[in-house]
């Protein structure tokens, strides 16, 4: 059975931002693209190839089993592990990859520090590390007591290699005060152990939102994630961002209903006049927020109307009020459920708004089932295969 629905990932607005923020960065300042959680569910594989052909200096991973997926793949780009790793095997898929010095592992305590020592030894070969440092977080990393206790062992120890030291801002999309404050931390602990800090370990802080907000935070290199997918939530922009994310469905039924008929579960909306209802099928088993019952909106048809969501979202489809559209948008016609024009009223961050989230959540939470399409220059927009009819 064909798809209910398609997210097309276009991977040249990708390549296009990931140009606009090398641009706005210093020669020297390296750039770290960050595909955690499968490229923010847009495909960690895909998106990585052409992050990696546009010459990314690091790809960042949450987990060993992301990087594993990066290595399987044949991605040549050096990866660096974000979660705490403290054993890995020879028999592991990663075991070439560190051999040959481009996985990196992020050291967040010193009991931590030991075990990425022991994979050193067992792999006969130095692995490049990361210090966290905790400015604020509260999250992962380690405080600077236990972070400047490590920097003056490191020199000793022959199979660890500092290859960076970073911290992460936690406000830099809303607080610039907070954002700068927790910056001067990092730099303070930094600028007093540099002795101890090579030339070439990279010194990072800036997420996309501090990239954008203050050209002092690029340092050594920047960790950019959801400005390469072209969406960001605050700061300064950075070159015109392209939105690379749009979700297709169509419509598989139709039916007309007179004014004062509820509509969904809990009767939750009531017509006000007669009114033309339709079928989407997508719903919350496929990642459409629940909390855009009654809220979200959605464009259909080729003149891409804008249709309201009526009535609760369910599991599987959503009601929308066509009653406004041209009377040949009916059973088979496009449903635009998110675009990629940020004007539009059915744009991811307006319809992250509305369900009172983020746009992190509304693009991880769109499910593994529903197909990827991969767009290049040129590709057409909102074409896949018909829909079976319900």
């Amino acid at each position: 059975m064909t798809a209910n629905s398609t997210l097309q990932v276009n991977l040249a607005a990708i390549a296009a931002n990931c140009a606009a923020f090398r641009a706005a960065l210093p020669a020297d300042c390296q750039l770290c693209a960050v595909v955690k959680s499968n490229a923010y569910g847009l495909g960690a594989v895909q998106v990585a190839r052409k992050l990696s052909a546009e010459g990314v200096d690091l790809l960042a991973v949450y987990s060993p089993e992301e990087a594993r997926q990066l290595v399987n793949a044949g991605i040549p780009t050096p990866l660096l592990i974000l979660q705490p790793v403290d054993e890995l095997h020879r028999t592991d898929a990663l075991y070439r990859a560190a051999v040959s010095g481009k996985l990196h592992l992020t050291v967040h305590s010193a009991e931590q520090l030991a075990g990425v020592e022991q994979i050193g030894l067992a792999f006969g070969t130095p692995i490049p590390i990361h210090l966290e440092l905790d400015t604020g977080m509260s999250r992962g990393g380690m405080g600077e007591a236990e972070a400047g206790d490590i920097l003056r062992r490191l020199p000793a120890m022959r199979y660890v290699k500092l290859a960076g030291v970073f911290t992460h801002p936690t406000s830099a999309d809303a607080d610039p005060a907070a954002t700068d404050k927790q910056y001067q931390r990092f730099m303070k602990f930094t600028g007093s152990r540099i002795t101890l800090i090579a030339d070439d370990v990279r010194l990072h802080f800036a997420n996309t939102y501090a990239a954008q907000r203050n050209e002092q935070y690029h340092l050594s290199m920047v960790r950019i994630g959801l400005g390469l997918y072209g969406y960001r939530n605050g700061g300064e922009a950075i070159g015109p961002l392209q939105p690379s994310v749009s979700w297709f469905s169509r419509v598989v039924h139709v039916r007309e209903v007179p004014s004062s008929t509820p509509v969904g579960y809990h009767g939750s909306f009531t017509t006000w006049r007669d009114s033309r209802l339709g079928i989407v099928p997508i719903g919350y088993a496929d990642g459409y927020p629940l909390s855009l019952s009654n809220r979200g909106v959605v464009r259909v048809g080729q003149s891409l109307t804008a249709a309201d969501v009526r009535g609760e979202v369910n599991m599987d489809q959503i009601i929308v009020d066509l009653t406004e559209a041209p009377d040949d948008v009916g059973v088979g016609s496009l449903v635009e459920v998110y675009s990629d024009d940020v004007e539009a009223p059915n744009a991811l961050p307006a319809m992250a708004v509305a369900a009172r989230t983020n746009v992190y959540e509304m693009l991880c939470r769109i499910a593994d089932h529903v197909p990827r399409q991969y767009l290049t220059a040129g590709s057409p927009r909102g074409v896949f295969p018909r829909l079976v009819r319900a």
